[in-house]
C-alpha cells in the first residue's frame, strides 16, 4: 500500500460521504488493484440473511467462486429460488438453502444441530438483520433486533465453533453498520431500550454491539472473527427504513454486490487472521470510533456482553 493510497483513504474516511459512498468503493478498488482472492475448493460458507440484498449478492458471488454455500432465510418460496440460483451460479452446481428464523433461540438450535449432522460449515457470515419500526419480542423474550444479530449468531457459532480447532480453525464475520459509530455499548439499552423507541438508535446499538462481540470472540481458539460495515448501500431494508436518505443518497450509494465485496474477500483473506477481531470496510481495518462519547472499557464491554451471551444461550448449547 502506497503512502499515496494511505493518503487518499484517509482523506476519504474523514470526509465520511467520500468513504461510505460508492466512492469510496470506486477509488479504492482502483488505487489498491483489488483482484479475487484464491478460494479453496472445499470451502463451506454459511450466510445468514442470505435471501436479499446484501447477503443474496454475497452467496451467490461466493457460490460463483466455487464455495459451498449454505444459505440461511425466514421464507420458504424465496429460500427455494436460492437454492435454485445458487446451483445455477456453482460450478458443479452445489448450493443449499435453509430455512431459519435467528432470533429464534429454539430455530438456531435446530439450525445447528441440522449442520452438526449434515455439513458444518468452515465460515460463517452472520448476516441476517433489519431495522424495526416497532419494540418486539422473541419467544425467549429478547429484544428482536438484538435477539437476530447477536444472541442468535452467538448460539449458532458457539455451536458450530465447537467442531472447529487450532489446527483446522473456522472464520466467523458478522455485518455491521455504519451507524455503529453514533452509539457507545451499554448492555442495559440493548436489553430494555429506552422510550419512545427508536429502531434506528436500537439498530444502532445492537451494531455496536456486534462489534465488541467480535473482539470477544476473538480471543477464542479455534477461530478468528473479523466485522464488516458495506458502507451506504441500495438496499429494501434501508428504503423501508430511511426512506428520505435513500432517497437523497441513491447517486451515491453502493450496490448490493459492492456492499458484499468485503465479506466474500474476508472468506480466505489471510489478513483476517493476522488481525483477528477487527472492523474492516473495503479491504482496509478501521477505527471501531468516530466520536469520543462512543469510547468505553473495551475489555469491560466483551466480558460483559460474552457472559450475557453465554447465559442466555446455555439452555441451547447441547451435544448430540
Amino acid at each position: 500500500m502506497s503512502r499515496w493510497s494511505q493518503g487518499v483513504d484517509h482523506l476519504l474516511e474523514l470526509s465520511v460521504v467520500g468513504s461510505f459512498s460508492v466512492v469510496g468503493y470506486d477509488v479504492r478498488s482502483r488505487l489498491d488493484h483489488w483482484g479475487p482472492l484464491p478460494l479453496s475448493t472445499d470451502t463451506s460458507v454459511l450466510v445468514t440473511g442470505a435471501t436479499s440484498g446484501i447477503g443474496r449478492a454475497g452467496a451467490l458471488e461466493l457460490a460463483r467462486r466455487g464455495a459451498f454455500v449454505i444459505g440461511v432465510g425466514r421464507s420458504p418460496e424465496r429460500a427455494r429460488q436460492l437454492e435454485m440460483d445458487l446451483r445455477s451460479h456453482h460450478p458443479r452446481g452445489e448450493g443449499r438453502v435453509l430455512v431459519s428464523d435467528m432470533g429464534d433461540l429454539e430455530d438456531v438450535a435446530a439450525l445447528s444441530d441440522l449442520l452438526l449432522r449434515d455439513h458444518v460449515p468452515t465460515v460463517l457470515l452472520h448476516n441476517a438483520g433489519a431495522i424495526t419500526p416497532n419494540l418486539t419480542r422473541t419467544l425467549q423474550g429478547i429484544e428482536g433486533t438484538l435477539a437476530t444479530q447477536v444472541v442468535g449468531p452467538h448460539l449458532l457459532t458457539t455451536r458450530i465453533s465447537s467442531t472447529w480447532s487450532t489446527s483446522n480453525p473456522g472464520r466467523v464475520i458478522a455485518m455491521t453498520s455504519g451507524g455503529l459509530y453514533t452509539q457507545p455499548f451499554n448492555l442495559s439499552s440493548l436489553l430494555e431500550p429506552p422510550l419512545p423507541y427508536s429502531g434506528v438508535k436500537t439498530y444502532a446499538r445492537v451494531k455496536r454491539a456486534q462489534v465488541v462481540w467480535i473482539e470477544a470472540l476473538s480471543t477464542l481458539k479455534g477461530l478468528t472473527s473479523a466485522a464488516v460495515h458495506p458502507g451506504w448501500t441500495a438496499t429494501a431494508g434501508l428504503r423501508d427504513a430511511l426512506p428520505r436518505f435513500s432517497t437523497l443518497m441513491t447517486p451515491l450509494l453502493r450496490s448490493a454486490s459492492q456492499g458484499a465485496a468485503d465479506l466474500v474477500w474476508l472468506s480466505s483473506c489471510p489478513d483476517m487472521v493476522t488481525h483477528p477481531g477487527a472492523l474492516w470496510l473495503d479491504r482496509r481495518r478501521r477505527e471501531p470510533h468516530r466520536l469520543a462519547r462512543t469510547r468505553t472499557d473495551g475489555p469491560r464491554d466483551c466480558s460483559t456482553l460474552l457472559s450475557y451471551l453465554n447465559e442466555t444461550i446455555a439452555p441451547y448449547v447441547t451435544t448430540n
